[in-house]
């Protein structure tokens, strides 16, 4: 996971969606940003 992927960007929008609709968002991967991406979620 690299910051040009823009994972912090599809996480908040999914947040929002999730406060109308049933979804989950599931990522895959390991890189620079993984201790990031796992803080937020």
């Amino acid at each position: 996971m690299v910051p040009e992927k823009r994972v912090e960007d599809t996480m908040a929008a999914v947040a929002l969606v999730a406060e109308e609709l049933d979804v989950h968002l599931l990522v895959g991967g390991d890189g620079s940003h993984r201790g990031r991406l796992e803080a937020l979620a």
